[in-house]
């Protein structure tokens, strides 16, 4: 009985991944267009608001837990777009291993393009799809 639940719940839990995994493409199919994927918009987006909020360059750490990233990928997705164009950052005047960012002129654009935030996955995500 008890390795019945245990595997019910295994394949709740796998359910969910695979959801999750589903709305995760949707979500980078539809940035695609705009050359960025769900985890660069979210880090985009967390700079933009963080900086708003600031009214100024802020640290790089800040901007990670706005996106809900750890520290180091938030440090390469933020170099890609600086690469990118789409913020600066440089490093903080105070000490020097630590990076502050900005949304640059053009990483103001994309976030106004991308289609409107959907909610929640629809229903069609939690299909059985085996």
């Amino acid at each position: 009985m008890e390795r019945t639940k245990m595997r019910a719940a295994t394949e709740r839990g796998f359910d969910a991944w695979r959801a999750a995994m589903r709305w995760q493409r949707s979500v980078d199919q539809a940035l695609r267009p705009l050359g960025l994927t769900h985890t660069r918009f979210l880090v985009l987006s967390a700079a933009a608001q963080a900086c708003h909020e600031q009214k100024d360059a802020v640290a790089q750490v800040l901007i990670a837990e706005r996106a809900g990233l750890d520290a180091a990928t938030t440090s390469g997705i933020a170099r890609r777009l600086e690469r990118d164009g789409l913020i600066d950052r440089g490093p903080d005047g105070v000490d020097a291993r630590h990076w502050r960012g900005l949304r640059s002129r053009r990483g103001h654009d994309p976030p106004r393009r991308a289609p409107p935030p959907g909610g929640p996955p629809p229903a069609r995500f939690f299909e059985d799809r085996r």
